[in-house]
């Protein structure tokens, strides 16, 4: 962190049963792979902060015994921990161009966002939102692709800017399917559910 001392962890999850996850001491994620050949999200959340931080997980190699790992990670901001305190931080904050998705992991989309009806999965919601679609959902969104947003729930939010009428997901090495009306498909492309 800016300003010096380490940020506590709040918390840590990991998205797939493949991995476990344990905090060893304030600033220390461990992780334990239990199956090889998966790819997950880790996500931690700082002490004073309310976005969290995600990192990708893969893991493509059958590992014998303990493998110590230290990645450190600058985020803007001051640590808790940090016993000075600038007056006025300089310089501009980065902008998060994701906030205006953040509602929509809590299942509280913002007024324009129109939901669309899908077939599928019952972990799976889908809206309309300027011009795009917005996946809420617990699983990984393979195709088509989109951005992720990741909350610390579990629940993970996907913009898809090309849309297209089955979405392709994945949870734990299982390919799910949920299927959205070509009618809505068709408004985004002519503009029309913005």
């Amino acid at each position: 962190m800016l300003w010096g001392n380490l940020g506590p962890i709040q918390k840590a999850d990991v998205s797939n049963g493949a991995y476990s996850v344990s905090l060893t001491g304030e600033h220390i994620v461990k992780l334990t792979v239990k199956r090889t050949f998966v790819t997950a999200n880790l996500t931690v959340l700082l002490v004073d902060k309310t976005m969290p931080m995600t990192f990708r997980l893969s893991h493509a190699e059958k590992l014998t015994g303990t493998v110590d790992v230290t990645k450190v990670y600058r985020v803007p901001g001051i640590s808790p921990m940090s016993e000075k305190k600038p007056a006025q931080l300089k310089g501009e904050p980065i902008p998060d161009m994701r906030l205006d998705l953040n509602p929509f992991l809590d299942d509280l989309p913002p007024r324009e966002a129109i939901e669309v009806q899908v077939n599928g999965p019952s972990d799976v919601k889908v809206w309309t939102y300027r011009g795009k679609l917005v996946v809420r959902t617990k699983k990984e969104l393979i195709t088509p692709v989109g951005l992720p947003v990741y909350g610390v729930s579990g629940w993970r939010i996907y913009e898809v800017e090309n849309p297209m009428p089955v979405l392709v997901l994945l949870d734990e090495g299982e390919q799910h399917y949920a299927y959205i009306p070509e009618d809505s498909i068709a408004d985004l492309a002519n503009g029309g559910a913005k």
